[in-house]
């Protein structure tokens, strides 16, 4: 019998994520990547920030609440690297 898992966290029901965060990753083409590179620099935005906001922008479109978050509101000013070193 398969087992029931929580919507919430993704985990077997009892089972508890140990982080609020969840990770994504995308593979991208070179030239898409480097149109999202310099874009960031543009913006003076991190990849993450960046990525926060399209993510919202697409559930807004969708018609769903825009309810993704950084996973923390200071990171950037704590030296998070941003796409500039990435140059």
């Amino acid at each position: 019998m398969p087992s029931q898992i929580d919507e919430t966290t993704d985990q077997p029901t009892g089972q508890r994520a140990s982080t609020k965060v969840r990770n994504m990753q995308v593979r991208v083409n070179p030239k898409g990547f480097q149109a999202v590179k310099i874009l960031t620099l543009e913006l003076e935005m991190t990849l993450e920030d960046l990525m926060v906001e399209a993510l919202n922008d697409f559930l807004a479109k969708h018609g769903k609440p825009a309810t993704v978050e950084r996973r923390s509101p200071d990171r950037a000013s704590s030296g998070e690297t941003t796409m500039r070193g990435m140059l």
